[in-house]
C-alpha cells in the first residue's frame, strides 16, 4: 500500500501501519520512517508539550481551525512541473530566490505545509470522519503517553502528507525540492512524493547533518560544507541518496558579493566578534530543546571570553545579535543580558540594522557556539572559532574542522594566540579549511551575474 493515496482515509490507514513498523532505520526506508516520527526532535510544538497531556486535543483543534482556514486559499493551476516544499510560508522570496539560482529553473510552486490543504482539495465525508476518529484516538493516547510531543502530530502528517501528493498529482509535479528536510515527517513525504514519480532534491542547512538530517531519504542531496560531505559517508547507512551535489550555503546570495570585491579593506588586526546563538532566550520562551547544550555552552563561551578579555584592556568585542535578540520588544532584556557577563571588558553591539552577513569583514576573528553563521563567515573567507562545550560528538575528529573547536577556557586561550598570528591566507591553509572557502565553489563565480 502506498503511503500516500488518493484519499485521506486510505493515507491514514497507510500511515498506521507505517508506524507500526518495527524495522530499524538501517534495515528499511519504511523502519527509517517510523524512526523519526516517533523519536527524532520536532520543532513544531514547544518544550512544554512533553508535559501537556492534552496536547492531542489541542493539535486536534488547531487543525481543524488550519482546515477551515486554509480552504479559503487556492493556488493558479498550469504553471509548472516542480515545486519547492517548506514548513511555513516564512522566507519564501529568498528561498525560491536561492533555489531557482542553484537549479537553474524558475520554480512556480512554493508549498508550505502549514497553509494546506488547498480550497480544491475535496475532503469527502468519508476523509473528514477517518481524519476525526484518528485524531480522537491520538489525543486520548497523549494522555498517557510520555512521547505525545511527537505523537500529538500523527493526524496534522496524514493530512499534510495527503496534500502534498495529491497536489503532485493534479499538477503532475515531476521534481520537488525539500528546504525542510529536518521536520520528523520529510521522510515521509518523500518516499510517498517517489511513489507518485516526483524526484525529491533535499537541502539542508550549512550546519552537520547529525543534528537534525541523520536520517534522510531522497534522489539528491545538496551539500554547503566539506565537512557535510565527510558525514555522509560516515552514515550512508541511514543517508540514502541517489547523487550528492555542492551548493554555496542557503544565504549566500545575501552577501557573496561583498566578499568577491577585492577592495574590501582587511579587518581591525586583533579584533573579535562574538556570534550568538540565542540560547538564554530561546531556553527562556520554551523552544524545544534540540539537545546540543547550546544555551549552556554559550554562557561557558561567554565566561572564558570575558577572562581572556579582561586581561586585554585594549581589544573590543563586537557582539552580533540574533535576530531574536534584536526584536524591539526584547532589545532591552538583550542589553541587560550581556552587560551581565561582559561588565568588565569593552564591548559594544554591530548595528542591529544591519544583516549579520554583511559584517564578516568588521571583526579579524569570530566566535560562536555550534552556529551556521560561522559556516557562512569561513564560505565569505574570514577566520573563525567553533566552541563545541559539551559536545562529544562534534566535529569528528578526523575532520580538518577539528581544527578550530576547543572545549575549554585553556583551548580558547591557546587558539586565540595563534589565530592572531596568522593572516587569513595562512589560517585556512594551515587548517585544511580551503574547501569551505567561496572560491571552491564552482557555483559561486556565477553569483556575480545572478
Amino acid at each position: 500500500m502506498k503511503l500516500s493515496s488518493t484519499s485521506l482515509s486510505e493515507t491514514i490507514q497507510s500511515f498506521k501501519a507505517l508506524i507500526s513498523n518495527a524495522d530499524k532505520p538501517e534495515e528499511s526506508d519504511r523502519g527509517l520512517i517510523a524512526h523519526c516520527l516517533k523519536h527524532s526532535m520536532s520543532f513544531r510544538l514547544p518544550e512544554a508539550a512533553k508535559d501537556d497531556r492534552l496536547i492531542g486535543f489541542r493539535i486536534w483543534r488547531r487543525m481543524h481551525w488550519s482546515i477551515v482556514r486554509n480552504q479559503q486559499k487556492n493556488y493558479t493551476p498550469g504553471l509548472g512541473k516542480s515545486m519547492v516544499i517548506q514548513g511555513v510560508a516564512r522566507n519564501k522570496g529568498r528561498i525560491l530566490r536561492y533555489l531557482n539560482f542553484q537549479s537553474e529553473e524558475n520554480i512556480p510552486y512554493f508549498i508550505a505545509k502549514d497553509e494546506l490543504p488547498f480550497k480544491n482539495q475535496h475532503l469527502t465525508a468519508a476523509d473528514r470522519r477517518a481524519l476525526n476518529l484518528y485524531s480522537l484516538k491520538i489525543a486520548v493516547q497523549c494522555l498517557f503517553h510520555s512521547d505525545r510531543k511527537n505523537r500529538a502530530l500523527f493526524p496534522s502528517f496524514c493530512l499534510e502528507n495527503w496534500a502534498i501528493c495529491d497536489f503532485a498529482r493534479k499538477e503532475k509535479i515531476e521534481r520537488a525540492y525539500d528546504f525542510s528536510p529536518y521536520l520528523i515527517d520529510a521522510n515521509l513525504y518523500t518516499k510517498s512524493l517517489q511513489e507518485n514519480g516526483v524526484e525529491v532534491s533535499k537541502i539542508p542547512s550549512s550546519g552537520p547533518l547529525k543534528a537534525h538530517n541523520k536520517y534522510l531519504l531522497g534522489d539528491a542531496l545538496a551539500l554547503s560544507t566539506p565537512y557535510q560531505f565527510m558525514e555522509v559517508d560516515k552514515f550512508q547507512s541511514t543517508i540514502r541518496v541517489n547523487r550528492v551535489v555542492k551548493w554555496i550555503p542557503e544565504r549566500a546570495l545575501e552577501y557573496i558579493q561583498i566578499y568577491q570585491n577585492p577592495s574590501l579593506p582587511e579587518p581591525p588586526k586583533f579584533s573579535i566578534g562574538y556570534y550568538s546563538h540565542g540560547g538564554w532566550l530561546r531556553a527562556a520562551s520554551g523552544h524545544a530543546d534540540n539537545g546540543l547544550n547550546i544555551p549552556q555552552a554559550e554562557l561557558a563561551l561567554m565566561e572564558d571570553l570575558a577572562a581572556w578579555l579582561s586581561k586585554e584592556p585594549n581589544k573590543e568585542l563586537l557582539i552580533f545579535l540574533h535576530p531574536k535578540e534584536r526584536q524591539p520588544e526584547v532589545m532591552e532584556q538583550s542589553e541587560a543580558f550581556y552587560k551581565k557577563h561582559f561588565a568588565e571588558i569593552n564591548y559594544r553591539f554591530a548595528d542591529p540594522g544591519k544583516p549579520t552577513s554583511e559584517g564578516f569583514h568588521l571583526v579579524d576573528l569570530g566566535i560562536a557556539v555550534y552556529s551556521t553563521v560561522l559556516y557562512e563567515r569561513l564560505f565569505a573567507g574570514y577566520k573563525s572559532l567553533i566552541g563545541n562545550y559539551g559536545m562529544t560528538d562534534f566535529p569528528d575528529p578526523d575532520a580538518s574542522l577539528a581544527r578550530i573547536c576547543f572545549q575549554s577556557r585553556e583551548a580558547l586561550f591557546e587558539q586565540l594566540e595563534q589565530s592572531f598570528l596568522d593572516d587569513r591566507k595562512t589560517f585556512f591553509q594551515k587548517n585544511e579549511l580551503e574547501g569551505y572557502r567561496f572560491d571552491s565553489y564552482e557555483a559561486a563565480a556565477r553569483v556575480v551575474n545572478a
